[in-house]
């Protein structure tokens, strides 16, 4: 099986048992331009990183837990590589 033929994500559910707090993590601290400077900056406000930046051919990728431990990607596609989702180039 190729995949599925998924380009982006626009929902994503996560059980949660604080609302208030899983808005102001996902609203408030989650978001990424610079995954660097985002790892840093939910590092110094006490998320926890589950796995540091790691270095792979098509990308650079982190994990992070939320209030309810559920585990994050974040997910950076390193510059001028291909759309690894559309095939080869």
């Amino acid at each position: 099986m190729k995949g599925i033929g998924l380009r982006e994500l626009a929902f994503v559910g996560y059980p949660v048992t604080d609302f208030d707090a899983a808005r102001a993590f996902y609203g408030g601290i989650l978001g990424l331009e610079d995954l660097d400077k985002a790892v840093r900056h939910l590092e110094e406000n006490g998320v926890k990183v589950v796995m540091g930046i790691q270095d792979y051919p098509v990308c650079r990728l982190a994990l992070i837990a939320d209030p309810d431990g559920n585990t994050i990607a974040l997910h950076q596609k390193k510059p001028n590589h291909p759309d690894v989702a559309s095939g080869p180039a």
